[in-house]
């Protein structure tokens, strides 16, 4: 991008900015990412829903984060019976 760039001077302020952004950004989901799996480590249930094909950090702490306490019902479902 930064050959296309010097190819075209009038580009560059209009894509500077932008790319600075992106940067940004991808820093800031980078660092986003390696909090969750820091959280996803520290719990055995998230971990083992993470051994389910299919199933990532972000379901299995979204699955474990809305059904935090399943003892607290009476009903299980059976979605939950594995774990």
């Amino acid at each position: 991008m930064d050959a296309v760039l010097a190819e075209a001077p009038d580009l560059q302020d209009i894509f500077a900015p932008l790319l600075l952004a992106q940067s940004c950004l991808t820093e800031q989901i980078e660092k986003f990412d390696r909090q969750l799996m820091a959280v996803a480590k520290g719990d055995q249930t998230v971990r083992r829903m993470m051994t389910f094909p299919g199933v990532g950090l972000l379901t299995a702490l979204s699955f474990v984060v809305t059904i935090d306490a399943p003892n607290r019902a009476s009903n299980i479902p059976p979605t939950w019976a594995p774990i």
